[in-house]
């Protein structure tokens, strides 16, 4: 029993820590029937913490400003890409566009339609539109 309360006792001074180096009041220990209660206190504006439903940082996701670009050209203006068109667009490799834009598939901002030189690259809602035109 002695061994639990040592053990606790440097795990509270680490929480302890750990709120005051991220700027957060300290918690409130409290003991409750053989055990204790931790209140934690949150930032005052910890909603603005939370993104809005919908909404993706993409300097978070780690696009680089030509990919958010391109994002932009295909929501706002309904562009397509190829890689061709990317290069020509952004002035790129033939390698740092397939890479630009391998990267917006995977981490699912963009699809990829096609194969080989027929390969595309739009946003998800140009081709529901598409498919409404046709």
């Amino acid at each position: 029993m002695i061994r639990n309360i040592e053990q606790w006792g440097k795990g509270t001074n680490k929480i302890v820590q750990w709120c005051v180096e991220h700027g957060l009041k300290e918690p409130d220990f409290e003991e409750i029937g053989g055990g204790f209660e931790v209140t934690f206190y949150a930032p005052e504006d910890i909603l603005k913490l939370i993104p809005e439903k919908g909404k993706v940082n993409l300097r978070e996701l780690g696009l680089n400003e030509r990919q958010i670009e391109a994002l932009r050209l295909m929501v706002n203006k309904g562009e397509i890409f190829t890689n061709q068109k990317y290069r020509e667009k952004f002035n790129v490799s033939n390698k740092t566009a397939a890479t630009d834009l391998n990267q917006l598939v995977e981490l699912g901002q963009i699809i990829r339609e096609g194969k080989g030189r027929n390969v595309r690259y739009l946003f998800q809602t140009t081709r529901l539109m598409e498919k409404l035109h046709a």
